[in-house]
């Protein structure tokens, strides 16, 4: 049986682990976004 800290280990971790691709994926569209603003102009 897992213990509850292990969960809530397990749950922070996940929660890290997609926040950060998430931000990695945004950065990555806005620097595209920025760079055809920068191609039109």
């Amino acid at each position: 049986m897992m213990s509850k800290r292990y969960r809530l280990a397990m749950a922070v971790g996940l929660t890290v682990t997609v926040a950060g691709i998430a931000s990695s994926v945004l950065v990555m569209l806005l620097l595209k976004e920025r760079r055809n603003h920068d191609n039109a102009v």
